[in-house]
């Protein structure tokens, strides 16, 4: 169960009426990660990428508290766990395409985080096989208690910009990595509300993901 803060004797309670007020309390740092050793094992264990990178970056979430803070109306909470809320392939419809969907489609699916890697991994596999096209549907009652996941794995990136229907109230992080160039660099971002985070506690995050990174054990069981 999330555990609310007292705000009234909360450190950063400066920080957060003062964000709270911008139309937009959202920062966003991209920053390039060494995914090589990661790729490396995912190859050689006959793994895709993406739900290794998904458990990574949310191990590295879990761990940080800024990034499990929530806002409720005018109280604040630490959720104990956040799951990731990601978009997955959906499959064009056979026939001819229609203009601007020669591609996949994407929905949004959520799964549960274990630290446990091969829970984790077959939860996010089950919900992708269920995603569908109707995005409104599955974003229409968003839960407090996620990180929002993309990937652009066609290209490498240097800046983005997320879609937010309302900042001001929005303070779910939203994280994204690129395509892994062939040394294993990889460009990863995380936006989080200014009024919940500082830079340093995304740059712990970066660290966390580093780590986990460099040292791929946790694929075995």
């Amino acid at each position: 169960m999330p555990v609310r803060v007292d705000l009234r004797s909360w450190p950063r309670r400066a920080h957060l009426e003062l964000f709270r007020a911008f139309a937009d309390p959202h920062f966003l740092v991209v920053s390039e990660v060494r995914a090589g050793p990661l790729l490396t094992a995912c190859r050689a264990r006959g793994l895709g990428a993406f739900a290794p990178l998904l458990y990574a970056t949310l191990r590295a979430a879990n761990d940080e508290e800024a990034l499990r803070l929530r806002l409720h109306g005018d109280e604040l909470w630490l959720h104990p766990v956040v799951h990731p809320s990601f978009t997955a392939k959906v499959e064009a419809p056979p026939g001819p395409p229609a203009p601007g969907c020669d591609l996949p489609l994407f929905g949004y699916v959520s799964a549960p985080y274990s630290p446990d890697f091969a829970a984790f991994s077959a939860a996010v596999a089950a919900a992708a096989a269920g995603a569908h096209a109707d995005v409104r549907a599955t974003a229409g009652a968003p839960r407090p208690d996620v990180v929002y996941v993309s990937s652009l794995p066609w290209r490498r990136f240097s800046g983005l910009k997320h879609a937010m229907a309302d900042p001001a109230t929005d303070c779910v992080p939203r994280l994204m990595w690129g395509r892994a160039a062939p040394d294993g660099a990889l460009d990863l971002s995380l936006q989080v509300h200014h009024g919940l985070a500082d830079g340093g506690h995304v740059a712990r995050w970066f660290d966390r993901v580093q780590a986990l990174l460099d040292d791929p054990a946790w694929l075995d069981p």
